[in-house]
């Protein structure tokens, strides 16, 4: 251990009187943890005393840090609480805030979770490395005027070495009410604020599982053992339930709440009682006077089951809610950037609105009418992509596509065999653009009900247009295409979407390739051309977006980034300021309606073309690729890589703890993709694993080669039209003793 008495006494000349701060030691895991390395620390007298336990658990690779008794840490006695790694292997380090805005105080009982690389994001934070013998975790104390290790452990033996996968966000979860009990308590899964049932029926029919049912007339809620207590507690938060409810006609307030902390304190996620919308209603830090309502467009009292997300982010100062997995509803500087939270006392409740500064405490009596289900609460901002993983989780639904900063979309569903009829395109808002069909065939067999077929010689003019010289500081283009076309010239394809690639943009697949080609002009007639290296011409459907983010342009086909090229064009916006009209089917060249073309025919079949005239995420790009669903509502999830620092066997690879529902007519099949030379090309499968009914683990076959380096590809099937879930999965192998071919070195 470092000379951390030194150190304090140096850096805290004002303190006369030295204090003893004895550090105790837990070790819970049998045989492993961690080794003490110092019993007394000598610190200043402002330091306050407190004793913290720790243990390893090398099954999980998951650090626990415990808060046993002393002085509770707040805002008044201490800057910041860190947890600090240092990885022995290069003397490296990572710090961890313990003490922040929404764990505003850390007192007896309370701990720290930090998880590595390889296991399941479960705990408060995640080291980017593994836990190997040596590696060093601190707790480090703070003030203005004194820095102090209060614990320093080092860890004897490595995490076991496995590799996990999860759909659904776990990082930064508060608390997590899955509501299927059926005794007395409501039970938090991943904290330790259990909640007290006072009158809603448990074992209702459910969404995940079975739910609560609340009735309006009989007064029932659930309180929660959970409180914020802090001026600014959070600079961010999702709070995300299921619900099933038809009140209507009542007050706007009146069918509170899926879950409450007080929306004139904290914040309120529910649904409103007179029109059936969701509302997440948010206030600011004490001072700013700051309350802020927010409700969705769309109304959801229908007596189904719906997903609702509300998210504040401070950092990019704005509020979202999200209902069954897509963005409903945006505000941007609600609170003009401030944190929530008042710091008065509240207490949560789920069924009822809080007015609580103890437990059970008081309330509003609005009482919640329906069903509820499977209640979540994050202090950090769950992004689109995270919140539509909930969506699909819970039951598998399709995602829907997002409309925000919608321009234009065309389904492409006329029944069209002539010349001259009318193609309606549909904006965000609800208003049309008309196009015209000029010898395309429509009613033919789509991916979202029908396509326009085009023969090399027809198109649809859109009677829409661009003129001015930087009209598009960001756009994304998009279009499902099915075409066979190859060998003839690289233009001679042309096009999913065109407003001129010279003047503004051009969404086309290649006739001499069939990669799928972005052209942009921008404001200064600099012309930019990309295009995938993939053939994509293969008769197959496809789903292609050209993204242009002001910076970046980005290709996606399938959901799946293909190629990108940086600043192409200076950070200048897109459009010469030339006017140009859109086609369908051919380029670009018309000043006018339905004006010159270049006569560059599109060959096959074309759905559901869209243009926003902002870079979606891409998130909100597979949200698009699942929505559509390629007709059938099947999808294939690619999950993120995971690295592990020693090879594993490929012969001896297991799944292990499969989380998977699979109802009658769906399916749900694991493939593991491996890269074995590192170079960021997973060029290696194993057989497609049916994980129907599996239980204990599952064999990985014939992955050839050795690899450090896994992702899961998860293909999701149905005949009914709902998906089967997904949880997640660990890879492992077989031979416990083996385990890896060359364990990492001890430092």
């Amino acid at each position: 251990m470092r000379g951390v008495a030194d150190r304090d006494t140096r850096r805290a000349a004002t303190s006369p009187i030295a204090i003893l701060l004895i550090v105790a030691l837990t070790l819970v895991v049998a045989g492993a943890g961690f080794v003490f390395l110092g019993d007394v620390v000598d610190i200043g007298e402002t330091t306050p005393q407190a004793r913290m336990s720790a243990d390893f658990d090398a099954d999980s690779g998951i650090v626990r840090i415990q808060h046993d008794g002393g002085d509770t840490l707040t805002r008044a006695n201490t800057e910041s609480l860190t947890v600090r790694v240092r990885d022995a292997s290069d003397g490296s380090t990572e710090e961890f805030e313990w003490l922040s805005g929404t764990t505003s105080r850390i007192s007896a009982g309370d701990g720290f979770l930090l998880d590595d690389a390889g296991g399941l994001p479960v705990g408060d934070a995640a080291f980017s490395g593994r836990f190997e013998p040596g590696d060093q975790v601190q707790v480090i104390w703070q003030t203005d005027e004194q820095s102090t290790i209060l614990a320093d452990y080092t860890v004897d033996q490595p995490a076991r070495p496995y590799l996990a996968w999860t759909l659904e966000p776990r990082r930064g979860l508060l608390a997590h009410f899955p509501l299927d009990e059926r005794d007395l308590v409501a039970r938090d899964s991943v904290g330790n604020a259990d909640g007290e049932p006072m009158g809603p029926t448990p074992g209702a029919n459910g969404q995940v599982g079975t739910a609560y049912s609340f009735d309006d007339s009989n007064d029932e809620y659930v309180a929660l053992d959970r409180r914020f207590d802090t001026d600014g507690a959070l600079d961010q938060v999702s709070a995300c339930a299921w619900f099933n409810t038809d009140e209507s006609g009542t007050g706007n307030f009146d069918n509170w709440a899926l879950l409450d902390f007080d929306r004139s304190e904290y914040f309120n996620l529910y649904v409103r009682g007179d029109d059936g919308r969701v509302g997440f209603s948010t206030s600011a830090e004490s001072g700013t006077g700051s309350l802020h309502d927010q409700f969705s467009n769309g109304s959801y009292n229908d007596g189904n089951w719906h997903l609702a997300c509300g998210v504040y982010n401070r950092s990019s100062n704005e509020k979202r809610i999200y209902v069954d997995g897509s963005l409903d509803a945006n505000e941007t500087k609600p609170h003009g950037g401030k944190a929530l939270g008042s710091g008065v006392t509240r207490y949560g409740f789920i069924g009822d609105g809080s007015e609580a500064s103890s437990y059970d405490g008081d309330r509003n009596n609005h009482h919640f009418d329906g069903r509820v289900d499977d209640v979540r609460l994050y202090d950090a901002a769950l992004n689109g992509s995270q919140v539509q993983d909930l969506y699909d989780a819970g039951t598998g639904g399709g995602a829907t596509a997002p409309t925000s900063d919608l321009v234009s979309h065309w389904r492409l569903d006329e029944s069209q065999t002539s010349d001259d009829d009318t193609v309606l395109g549909e904006r965000a808002d609800g208003s049309t653009v008309t196009a015209e069909n000029n010898g395309a065939f429509g009613n033919a067999s789509g991916v979202d009900g029908t396509a326009f077929e085009f023969r090399d010689g027809g198109y649809v003019a859109i009677d829409d247009s661009f003129d001015t010289a930087g009209e598009l500081p960001q756009m994304t283009a998009c279009s499902w295409f099915r075409t066979s076309e190859t060998g003839t010239g690289d233009f001679d394809n042309w096009a999913l979407l065109d407003y001129d690639r010279s003047e503004y943009f051009n969404l086309y697949v290649r006739g001499d390739t069939g990669g799928v080609g972005f052209s942009t002009s921008s404001q200064s007639n600099s012309k930019a051309d990309l295009s995938t290296g993939t053939n994509f011409a293969d008769g197959s459907w496809h789903f292609a977006c050209g993204v242009y983010d002001g910076t970046e342009k980005h290709i996606y086909v399938d959901g799946t980034e293909r190629v990108n090229a940086t600043n192409p064009h200076g950070g200048q916006p897109l459009g010469t300021g030339t006017t140009r009209y859109g086609f369908i089917g051919d380029g670009s060249e018309a000043g006018s309606f339905d004006g010159s073309r270049n006569d560059q025919y599109y060959d096959g079949r074309v759905d559901e073309v869209r243009l926003y005239d902002r870079a979606l995420e891409q998130e909100e790009i597979e949200a698009l690729y699942t929505a559509d669903g390629g007709g059938s509502g099947n999808r294939t999830v690619t999950t993120e890589a995971r690295s592990y620092p020693a090879s594993f066997d490929a012969d001896d690879l297991v799944l292990t703890n499969v989380d998977a529902t699979v109802p009658s007519g769906t399916s749900i099949t694991v493939t593991v993709e491996s890269d074995p030379d590192g170079d960021g090309t997973f060029d290696k499968s194993s057989d497609a694993i049916d994980v129907t009914g599996a239980t204990g683990t599952v064999d990985v076959t014939n992955l050839s080669t050795d690899s450090d380096t896994f992702r899961l590809r998860i293909e999701l099937g149905t005949s009914t039209g709902t998906l089967p879930r997904f949880g997640g999965a660990e890879l492992t192998t077989g031979n416990a003793t083996a385990r890896v071919l060359a364990s990492p070195a001890a430092a």
